[in-house]
């Protein structure tokens, strides 16, 4: 069975390979560096065969958009990460490895084997997105001024009332820069979810830093959400997906994957209080990663073969 779809994955590949570029042309240059068709088929195939999607022709002219945004993105953000000197250590980006293939490398390595995917190229990208995760806090985390007064009111009403609300949420961000761009993204960003699923959607097309882990954010507190999060998460179901949230030039879609309430005691409250810290202070790294890679790009000269 296994040799069966992997001559009909190689067929689809090799008709791919033909439809995109009968050799391995330049589609992209950023700056002095070049994006290539082989890049663009590799990021594409990739992402797809990770989520387990289906391949034809309809589903990789889809993904074409993405695809080169992203690997301008990556481009942009390796070389901020050489300017500013920022690297990793073998444990990062192995316990990266370790949760996105559930614990298992070697097999995960295999599927890049098996479907003829360049796992190097793939590793090259995730240790960029890891990068940028430590320049964004390196740059902004002086900036990132959480309200402490906020918070320690938010703790006071969950002392009165015994109780704490969690929720457990992925979202999908995405950066806009006209108004046709913002409806354009959501009607895309709606239509994805519908056709592939959330996560799947948030493996291709989100450009927040939690793309890489689907979307997930893990168990949040709603007291460390901004208002307008917070207001929409409350009124949702478990598995229910959001309208698009805009903030500033951003579009966000958030999936509420569970949800729970338990009674909280005095021991819990300083532990709490960290939660929603890091929740208050993620989203506003956020904004300013996006903010940072968009100057990044009108300082950089981009040109579309």
């Amino acid at each position: 069975m296994s040799r069966i779809f992997y001559l009909i994955f190689l067929f689809i590949s090799l008709k791919f390979n033909y439809l995109v570029a009968l050799e391995n042309k330049i589609i992209v240059k950023v700056n002095n560096e070049i994006i290539t068709s082989y890049d663009l088929k590799q990021t594409i195939l990739t992402t797809l065969v990770l989520a387990n999607q289906e391949i034809n022709q309809d589903i990789v002219n889809q993904s074409k958009s993405a695809a080169v945004k992203s690997l301008v993105n990556s481009i942009l953000k390796k070389n901020e990460a050489k300017r500013y000197n920022i690297t990793l250590n073998k444990n990062e980006l192995k316990n990266q490895l370790l949760k996105i293939s559930g614990g298992d490398i070697i097999n995960f390595k295999k599927k890049f084997e098996i479907n003829n995917l360049n796992f190097s190229l793939y590793e090259e990208k995730l240790k960029t997105e890891l990068l940028w995760r430590k320049i964004i806090f390196n740059i902004y985390q002086e900036k990132v001024k959480i309200n402490e007064n906020e918070i320690q009111n938010d703790l006071l009403l969950l002392k009165d009332e015994k109780k704490k609300e969690e929720y457990r949420i992925s979202e999908i961000l995405l950066n806009f820069g006209t108004e046709k761009e913002k409806i354009d993204l959501i009607n895309n960003i709606n239509d994805q979810i519908n056709k592939i699923g959330f996560e799947n959607t948030a493996l291709r097309y989100s450009e927040s830093t939690s793309s890489i882990d689907n979307g997930d954010l893990g168990w949040v507190n709603i007291d460390g959400l901004t208002k307008k999060i917070s207001n929409v998460l409350i009124k949702m179901n478990i598995k229910d997906v959001s309208e698009p949230i805009l903030i500033g030039n951003s579009i966000i879609f958030i999936k509420l994957t569970d949800k729970k309430s338990s009674t909280i005691s005095a021991e819990e409250i300083e532990d709490l209080k960290k939660k929603i810290t890091i929740t208050k202070r993620n989203e506003l790294f956020n904004l300013y990663s996006a903010s940072h890679l968009s100057k990044l790009k009108n300082n950089s000269i981009i040109e579309y073969k």
